[in-house]
């Protein structure tokens, strides 16, 4: 929660003293797509807390706000898995996730065709799938369908341009869920704790 606290303080801050808005950015705005990789922590509501790790992606767009700030959303897929001990079992869980992020950027050029950024925002998700496995007891449940999830996301990277039209990014995420909905009869998960880094493709067409 630190995180998200620093990057939106930031975030205000820098609309005193932003400079230019980049150039390799177009006035319609980038479609992207990124993948990421990290851990995170899946908790079961009264029965487990374990890490885990995480990997996912999104394809999306960009709208440009002012000469300062973007607006970016799409479609983010993502998959959770860990293992642990219970009663002498070791159990496997993968969970997997379909959401909407709504995030707000403020890029700041730095050279020519290289600029940082920084981004905080909101998502939904849907938990359609969810898989146990026991293998010593040769045990495997499947549920699809469980809930819906609402988290914030906080993110700081650096953009290169590489031609007119296509640019890279690396940088590093953060997530976690603050709300969850599922029903009366399955496992509540909420993910929380989620550190990764991303790799991201931008396109303009």
């Amino acid at each position: 929660m630190k995180l998200y606290i620093f990057i939106f303080c930031g975030l205000i801050t820098s609309i005193f003293y932003a400079q230019e808005q980049p150039s390799n950015l177009d006035k319609n705005g980038e479609w992207f797509v990124n993948s990421y990789f990290g851990t995170v922590t899946i908790e079961a509501e009264d029965s487990f807390k374990v890490n885990g790790n995480v990997a996912g992606g999104t394809v999306g767009r960009e709208f440009i706000l002012n000469e300062n700030f973007s607006l970016l959303t799409g479609i983010e897929h993502l998959r959770s898995w860990t293992d642990f001990q219970n009663q002498n079992q070791q159990i496997f869980l993968k969970n997997n996730y379909i959401k909407i992020p709504i995030n707000f950027k403020l890029g700041y050029l730095f050279s020519e065709k290289t600029s940082a950024f920084a981004e905080v925002g909101v998502y939904g998700g849907y938990l359609y799938t969810s898989k146990v496995e026991i293998i010593s007891e040769n045990f495997e449940d499947r549920e699809k369908g469980l809930g819906f999830n609402f988290g914030l996301h906080a993110g700081v990277g650096i953009k290169h341009q590489l031609n007119e039209y296509f640019s890279m990014s690396l940088g590093f995420i953060s997530q976690g869920d603050f709300a969850t909905t599922f029903d009366d009869d399955t496992p509540e998960y909420k993910l929380s704790d989620l550190y990764a880094y991303r790799l991201s493709a931008w396109v303009k067409l």
